[in-house]
């Protein structure tokens, strides 16, 4: 005799459902969870429908929305019981699990208006969440060590993967899961991840400007060249985050609808994001040698953007004292006067001075 082979609940759940056909749960799970407002009653019921054998393609459909209509419902109730307190693990299940209901509801949504602009609301909301929640992972994962560190980013790159299924184009999923796969030290997958974000802001289809946005360019551009060993790709990145920052910049100075406590906000991130930037730029410049004129000046202009950055000076001085000694003991003697006590400067200085004045005795002989 031929044993069943079926798992032990999907027998129980049949066994509960009394006989009643899919349509009919679905009808339950649906009044339980607008008018009864039980969400673990209507999950339970939804979940009964999804295992029915007399399932049709409308029932489903409506059985997916429902589950994650019922499981976000649930998971919020669950958070607001703990005050914003992490949830436990089934609750966070329950809300990537609606990420699949959302989905295969928007794949199969074909003549039913009503029904495609509530699933496409749903995702729309359950897309912030998320990307609010990855954020805070972010935060979370930056102070953890050892095993909880491990957790935290299995958590992030799966809150990633989340909101990619909900919106390809979410360029700060790509970009955060860059963030903890740079963590991770898997720079190839990184690196594919950051210019992923880097080509989905460009194009513009999510709204900006964003004023972490330059940072997605300086990651880039870090595993271009520590990574790829990729110099001309890691200056051009950079380059082209200091002109998307500046575009930025000149949307957010120009709106006029946009209030002016959000630019007092804004304005001043473009500015840090383009000084790290800047100096990354200058400091690949520097040490790989300027070669045309155009580096050269950019450099300068680098130089003289930060007249209060004394490592970016020393750097230039050391750069041109052998072809413009005259030029590098001007800006040893800017150090000087900025810190007396600055024994490399003050070295430098001396060895040039005596050299200029050792050579102006020789042309004198």
């Amino acid at each position: 005799m031929k044993r069943f082979t079926l798992p032990l609940f999907i027998v129980l759940l049949n066994f509960f459902a009394n006989g009643q056909s899919a349509s009919e749960l679905v009808e339950q799970a649906n009044q339980l969870l607008t008018d009864g407002k039980d969400y673990p009653a209507a999950i339970s019921k939804f979940t009964q429908a999804l295992q029915s054998a007399n399932l049709n393609a409308e029932d489903k459909l409506r059985t997916e929305y429902g589950l994650a209509d019922a499981k976000l419902r649930e998971s919020q109730v669950q958070v607001n019981k703990l005050g914003g307190k992490d949830v436990a693990a089934i609750y966070r299940e329950y809300i990537y699990e609606s990420v699949d209901h959302l989905d295969y509801a928007r794949k199969n949504i074909e003549d039913k208006p009503g029904l495609k602009n509530s699933v496409e609301i749903k995702i729309n909301s359950l897309e912030k969440l998320l990307t609010r929640n990855i954020m805070q992972l972010i935060q979370e994962h930056q102070k953890r060590t050892g095993s909880e560190k491990s957790r935290t980013s299995k958590e992030i790159l799966k809150a990633c993967t989340s909101v990619q299924k909900l919106n390809p184009d979410n360029y700060s999923a790509w970009d955060y899961q860059g963030q903890v796969q740079l963590t991770n030290l898997d720079s190839a997958v990184a690196l594919a991840s950051l210019q992923k974000a880097v080509k989905l802001y460009e194009t513009g289809v999510m709204p900006g400007p964003d004023a972490y946005a330059g940072y997605m360019y300086y990651r880039v551009a870090l595993l271009q060249n520590n990574y790829q060993k990729d110099l001309q790709a890691a200056q051009s990145t950079l380059q082209n985050g200091l002109k998307v920052i500046a575009a930025d910049r000149e949307k957010v100075v120009s709106d006029t609808e946009l209030k002016q406590i959000r630019k007092d906000m804004i304005l001043p991130n473009l500015d840090a994001v383009e000084s790290k930037i800047d100096l990354f730029l200058v400091d690949l410049l520097i040490r790989n040698g300027a070669e045309t004129e155009e580096q050269k000046m950019l450099i300068q202009e680098t130089v003289a953007k930060y007249p209060d950055n004394v490592s970016l000076m020393f750097q230039y001085a050391k750069m041109v004292s052998e072809d413009d000694p005259e030029t590098a003991v001007k800006v040893y003697d800017m150090i000087i006067a900025k810190e007396p006590t600055n024994s490399a400067a003050l070295y430098n200085a001396g060895v040039l001075h005596f050299n200029l004045a050792a050579n102006i005795g020789s042309a004198g002989d």
